[in-house]
């Protein structure tokens, strides 16, 4: 399990631990109700300590599951759960897919750098006189790489 993982399972279970700490010591089960106020309060409380939320997630993010743990609302505290895995496994797509594009770049580099070469080697046969064989076979090789290309 890579670090962003692991960091937003203990996010999850500390805000878990929470919810079920609150329910055992709290006099009055809270019901469903507006927790715009109590999300803002926690946010000003996360955003002040970086023990608090791992890095991989936003303080937003860690107080609506937070606030919705401590609300009872474990319909809504799962929908932001899977919101949250599914936004930071775009995040590794994209590290992915940056990847891919920077060797692909390279590859591309190469590739112009091999028609160069090429274009050099077709000149130099035309100069020396040499036979039309091998500039054809230089020929067909400069197309099947500049069809590479594209």
């Amino acid at each position: 399990m890579n670090t962003t993982l692991k960091r937003l399972a203990l996010c999850l279970l500390f805000s878990t631990a929470v919810a079920l700490g609150w329910g055992l010591v709290s006099p009055n089960p809270s019901h469903a109700q507006d927790t715009t106020q109590l999300e803002a309060e926690c946010v000003v409380v996360a955003s002040a300590s970086t023990n608090i939320v791992p890095a991989s997630i936003t303080p937003q993010e860690f107080c609506k599951v937070t606030v919705a743990l401590l609300g009872n609302e474990w319909r809504k505290a799962i929908r932001l759960e899977a919101t949250v895995l599914v936004v930071n496994n775009l995040s590794a797509r994209a590290v992915v897919v940056d990847t891919t594009i920077v060797q692909l770049a390279g590859d591309i580099q190469g590739l112009r750098t091999d028609v160069t070469q090429l274009q050099i080697d077709i000149a130099a046969l035309q100069t020396q006189g040499a036979v039309q064989p091998q500039i054809d076979a230089i020929n067909t090789k400069l197309a099947n790489m500049a069809a590479a290309l594209q």
